[in-house]
């Protein structure tokens, strides 16, 4: 293989992980909490707005504390904002039984949704 062949073959793959990576979303639903300090994963410290409290199931012991989510309404309309989509670090474990079902603060769940609806249909990677 010459360099540009190996150029091409570079770009392709990088390309298509794009979309293959892109694909692993799971469909759940989101609630808001107005706050979360302290958290199981961090104590007192604040972590900022932009959190949120995942499933025992995803909690994973403790191992996904400080990881980020990426959150998109996926209503058509109200509620959803501009179809947008949120990154929110994980802070906390809901006790929710449900492996679908993700909190957010109330500041990031109004980014991308009118905080009246409660809840919302999303998609979370």
């Amino acid at each position: 293989m010459n360099v540009k062949n190996i150029a091409s073959y570079l770009i392709f793959a990088t390309v298509l992980s794009c979309f293959i990576s892109g694909s692993f979303a799971t469909a759940g639903k989101a609630s808001w909490f107005t706050t979360l300090v302290p958290s199981t994963c961090f104590g007192g410290a604040d972590e900022g707005n932009m959190v949120a409290a995942i499933p025992q199931a995803l909690y994973d012991q403790g191992y996904k504390c400080g990881q980020m989510l990426t959150v998109s309404c996926q209503a058509q309309g109200y509620p959803c904002k501009d179809s947008r989509s949120i990154n929110v670090k994980i802070v906390e474990k809901c006790t929710s039984p449900a492996p679908n079902i993700i909190s957010l603060s109330k500041d990031a769940f109004a980014e991308i949704a009118n905080p009246a609806a409660g809840s919302i249909p999303i998609e979370f990677s």
